[in-house]
């Protein structure tokens, strides 16, 4: 009697310390998955600094409006305090969601 060779794709299924890798299409499929979840999160951030752009810009006018006129400065500050809040809010935002990106990304490239 003949004995069956084993194919090598047999024995690294069996072997408890090596698990067998996935097929190519999933592979293929976690890679598009993963560029596509790239791509989101890049334009998720482009459209957070562009707004923050125009918070800052709305921001500045209102700051320099407080120097020289006669306006009630307190009213100006609150104005001023409250865009500049929504500034600090996006900042705060951008970077927590750079984080988490980088965290879900980190176990699967490792």
């Amino acid at each position: 009697m003949a004995r069956h060779r084993r194919h090598p794709r047999d024995r690294r299924a069996t072997h408890p310390e090596r698990p067998s890798r996935p097929p190519h299409g999933e592979r293929r499929v976690a890679a598009k998955d993963a560029e596509r979840r790239h791509a989101e999160f890049q334009a998720g951030q482009a459209r957070i600094a562009k707004r923050r752009n125009v918070v800052a810009l709305l921001a500045l006018p209102i700051l320099l409006l407080t120097l020289p006129c006669d306006l009630p400065r307190e009213a100006l500050f609150l104005v001023f305090s409250a865009i500049f809040g929504g500034y600090l809010g996006m900042t705060i935002r951008m970077f927590l969601d750079r984080r988490r990106y980088a965290r879900e990304v980190r176990p699967s490239t490792s």
